[in-house]
């Protein structure tokens, strides 16, 4: 039974000269894009403080009421340069998407 699992010394050969050999995928782009300016509407203020957070909601509507997680991601404190308004805002990791503002 072993026999017949054995590989013959010819296959034996080319799957270690395969092994051996390393592949190396060079990708052209199709098209190259051009780099934009992200506007974040923080330009014009000064952070005070940036931490890694959760952020979690109440549901009440449900029994037994629970807590809900909204999103983690950095949390800002930032403070407008001219009015001196502070505000809060938190953007979710990866998609950088508003979940405090």
């Amino acid at each position: 039974m072993s026999e017949l699992i054995e590989l013959s010394p010819e296959k034996e050969r080319k799957q270690s000269e395969s092994s051996d050999t390393e592949y190396d995928p060079q990708f052209k782009p199709i098209i190259t894009l051009p780099e934009i300016e992200i506007i974040t509407n923080e330009e014009n203020e000064s952070e005070l403080l940036k931490i890694r957070a959760k952020l979690y909601r109440f549901d009440s509507v449900i029994e037994p009421p629970e807590w809900k997680e909204r999103g983690t991601g950095e949390l800002k404190i930032l403070r407008h340069n001219e009015n001196n308004s502070v505000r809060v805002v938190m953007r979710r990791d990866k998609t950088l998407k508003v979940c405090a503002n």
